[in-house]
């Protein structure tokens, strides 16, 4: 649906609101990337958003709001430097994550709420945008909007974009032309008395803290120097099975599980022959519910270059799958790995995994205890920075 960026139809942002009321899906524009938006207070269209960008489901969504006035509705902390940052940079391409006073607030829905209350804190963004601002404020509903792509892939800056990932896959995508900064926003956690800045975006590390104090200050930032020009995005880790329906989502969700809390990780899954859009298969979802992990928000993806460009570390489940990702994508060749590699000695060292599709539960329990060792060892290994 086409609009106008300075002077959005109303007729156009109501039908918009309403798809949102209802809990489906849609990609609006902001000034930095085209958003996914979302109902925060509908539990199915939280999930169906995780499991449609195949998003690690410890990582929370970004609560988008037309008007610092809005925060009110949030039971978070507002200090001084909040907002100092408000006031210099709101609308705009900024996201401030905010302590919680004590739990998530009843207008956000599980599983968002569970995924915030342990981190205790909401991030916020308040676009610098007509189309978004027009459409937050007709919602009457808690809108989120994490980009509207695959997870690992290029974000989105005009709807062209949305549409390569996203095609038939929401109800509907507000096309205002393409973004006026074509990058994220830069992402400012004020948790702590230090504030850490998480992602520098359009906005610059110096910058904000200018904002904060008036003068250079020192950055904390995941996984770099303080001397870093630029802080790093998340370490983007790729399981590859065949369809990505068993083997690869289930080495992605145990180690998840693993890095909680252990730093900056994005753990991704894809399969180089899945056919799009299929849930993990039942007894997948079963051997690891026993093991308190949940991928019921997976969905297939197959591999593409996207996904392979952009991850950090490719770890495939069968010599196979590791000749063909390194034919089709060279640009994994050095760091695509068999899981197995990640045995220390023995005869399971370079093994392939094997494959339990179609077979009995204990199957897939045997693929587990097949992948677990290897999995702890790599996860070791990434919190160490070896890899």
């Amino acid at each position: 649906m086409t609009i106008s960026r300075d002077n959005p139809d109303a007729a156009c942002i109501r039908e918009a609101a309403d798809v949102l009321r209802r809990g489906g899906l849609i990609a609006f524009p902001t000034e930095t990337v085209y958003g996914l938006g979302v109902n925060a207070s509908d539990g199915r269209a939280l999930e169906w958003a995780y499991g449609l960008k195949g998003r690690d489901r410890t990582k929370p969504f970004t609560v988008h709001i037309a008007s610092p006035d809005d925060l009110l509705k949030f039971d978070v902390i507002v200090d001084a430097r909040a907002e100092k940052l408000m006031r210099k940079f709101w609308p705009g391409p900024l996201t401030i994550i905010l302590p919680l006073k004590k739990k998530a607030p009843k207008n956000i829905a599980e599983p968002l709420r569970s995924i915030v209350n342990e981190i205790g804190a909401i991030g916020f963004r308040c676009p610098d945008h007509p189309v978004a601002q027009a459409l937050i404020s007709s919602c009457d509903v808690t809108v989120v909007a994490p980009s509207a792509n695959l997870s690992g892939t290029r974000e989105p800056v005009c709807a062209e974009d949305v549409l390569a990932h996203l095609n038939g896959k929401i109800e509907l995508i507000l096309d205002a032309g393409p973004t006026a900064c074509k990058t994220g926003s830069t992402i400012v956690c004020l948790r702590s008395e230090e504030a850490n800045i998480l992602r520098e975006g359009t906005i610059s590390r110096n910058n904000v803290f200018k904002a904060i104090a008036g003068k250079e200050v020192a950055v904390k930032s995941n996984d770099a120097k303080k001397e870093d020009k630029k802080a790093p995005g998340p370490k983007k880790i790729l399981f590859v099975c065949s369809g990505n329906s068993c083997r690869s989502p289930m080495a992605a969700g145990i180690l998840r599980k693993m890095l909680a809390g252990q730093g900056n990780f994005d753990v991704m899954s894809a399969g180089v022959t899945a056919i799009e859009g299929i849930p993990a298969a039942p007894n997948a979802k079963k051997v690891l519910k026993n093991r308190d992990i949940d991928i019921t928000g997976h969905f297939t993806r197959r591999l593409n270059k996207e996904m392979a460009d952009g991850a950090s570390l490719v770890v495939v489940m069968t010599g196979e799958h590791k000749r063909v990702v390194e034919k089709q994508f060279p640009t994994a060749r050095g760091k695509t790995y068999l899981l197995t590699d990640f045995n220390e000695t023995g005869e399971t060292r370079y093994a392939d995994i094997h494959d339990p599709v179609n077979q009995p539960e204990d199957a897939y329990e045997r693929c587990i205890e097949q992948m677990w060792n290897p999995l702890t060892n790599l996860a070791i290994k990434l919190v160490q920075g070896e890899i």
